[in-house]
């Protein structure tokens, strides 16, 4: 599992796996947060097995340094991108749609936020269901 920030911060944060309740936001199912996270005063810590999965690393959607073997971002399953596109014009959209379809592998899914599309942006993707989020796949 590869996560990407910008924001070296955001990406020290997301190392340490600790989780205030609000982070849940009540859409976790009943049993998760007691199989993967160990309460700690008020946060909730990822178990460290979990946390060893995942790499983390800085990523700059605007820059032309990705997809490349040496960030890891080629030959990926799923994308998650959620909520981030909303704050680039579309000519930019455009630009990180279709570096996120060389990324992917085919079949491989890039899942956007409700309020994102990549119709009428980048037609390298096809919508593959109807569901809360926008769930894509290479067309």
């Amino acid at each position: 599992v590869l996560g990407t920030d910008i924001n070296q911060t955001s990406l020290e944060s997301a190392r340490k796996g600790v989780f205030k309740a609000r982070s849940f936001r009540d859409e976790t199912r009943a049993g998760l947060q007691e199989r993967w996270f160990r309460i700690n005063g008020k946060d909730f810590e990822l178990d460290p097995e979990i946390r060893r999965m995942v790499k983390f690393s800085p990523l700059n959607l605007v820059s032309d340094s990705y997809p490349s073997y040496e960030s890891d971002t080629v030959n990926l399953d799923l994308i998650l991108c959620r909520n981030v596109l909303i704050y680039f014009d579309t000519a930019t959209k455009k630009q990180i749609l279709e570096r996120m379809h060389t990324m992917l592998r085919n079949p491989g899914y890039l899942l956007l936020g409700a309020a994102e599309s990549v119709l009428g942006i980048c037609d390298k993707f096809t919508r593959y269901r109807e569901c809360a989020s926008a769930v894509y796949h290479p067309a």
